[in-house]
């Protein structure tokens, strides 16, 4: 815990100089660093630094899939802070904007985008679990499995995805 604190105390004076001096990848880059640190012991926190990222993001004109990934940091702050409907509700619309997509984007995109898919896939699946929502569970892994598949994931990251659909399965008697 203490590192993070010490990370922390880095992060906000870099954040804040590369603002004043227009270098806004490197600001977003310490932001998002500064997010992961927030996001589970100050959610409230990392939600509006989660903001500023996706305001930066806008700024740079970077491409939909960063758009994307910027909107899941959202969504895992709002799991974080109990809000599963919200965040299931958000990550089942975005879904839907994401296949309609092309999978080369022409702006620039500073993520992978099987990454960003796989962040938004991952965070409704925390949602869905959480809430209880079973169909949303096995629509969720199965979407993750694909795009795994796709990127030619290792069997034993496969496995481990695909027991998330147990529980589910399990509840709705499909044995």
């Amino acid at each position: 815990a203490n590192r993070m604190h010490d990370a922390e105390i880095i992060l906000r004076p870099l954040i804040a100089d590369c603002v004043t001096k227009g270098e806004l990848v490197l600001a977003r880059s310490a932001a998002t660093d500064l997010f992961i640190i927030l996001r589970d012991s100050r959610p409230k926190e990392a939600l509006e630094l989660a903001e500023k990222i996706k305001n930066c993001t806008i700024k740079l004109d970077l491409g939909p899939w960063t758009q994307i990934q910027d909107e899941g940091r959202k969504l895992q702050a709002l799991n974080k802070l109990g809000k599963y409907p919200d965040t299931l509700n958000s990550v089942m619309n975005l879904r839907f904007q994401m296949k309609a997509l092309p999978e080369h984007s022409e702006q620039d995109e500073l993520v992978e985008i099987w990454n960003a898919k796989e962040v938004i896939l991952s965070t409704g699946l925390e949602a869905a679990i959480n809430f209880g929502k079973t169909n949303q569970i096995l629509e969720l892994t199965n979407d993750l499995l694909e795009i795994r598949r796709a990127r030619g994931a290792r069997v034993l990251e496969l496995a481990r995805g695909a027991f998330s659909n147990y529980s589910a399965l399990i509840r709705l008697k499909r044995y």
